[in-house]
C-alpha cells in the first residue's frame, strides 16, 4: 500500500486484512472509530444527563396534551 495513503489512517483504529486476488497479494483497509477508554466515564454521564432530559421533556408535554384534551372535554354547568 502507497504510504501517502496509508499515513492518512491512525494505526490504531485501521486493520489491515491480506486478501488474495487472482493470486496476488492486497490489503483492504478497514477503518474503525474507537473512542478512549479514559472517556467512558464522561460519555456515560452525558448520556444519561441527556437521556433524562429527554424524559422529563416527553413527560411534561404528555401531561400538558392530557390536561388539554380532558380541559376539552370538562362541560361547565351553569346556572
Amino acid at each position: 500500500m502507497p504510504d501517502e495513503f496509508s499515513s492518512s489512517f491512525d494505526p490504531n483504529t485501521s486493520i489491515f486484512i491480506p486478501i488474495p486476488a487472482d493470486g496476488k497479494e492486497t490489503t483492504e483497509v478497514i477503518h474503525v472509530p474507537v473512542g478512549s477508554a479514559a472517556d467512558l466515564a464522561q460519555v456515560e454521564l452525558g448520556t444519561a444527563i441527556i437521556i433524562l432530559l429527554a424524559f422529563t421533556y416527553l413527560l411534561r408535554m404528555s401531561y400538558k396534551t392530557a390536561r388539554r384534551i380532558n380541559f376539552g372535554s370538562v362541560h361547565h354547568k351553569t346556572g
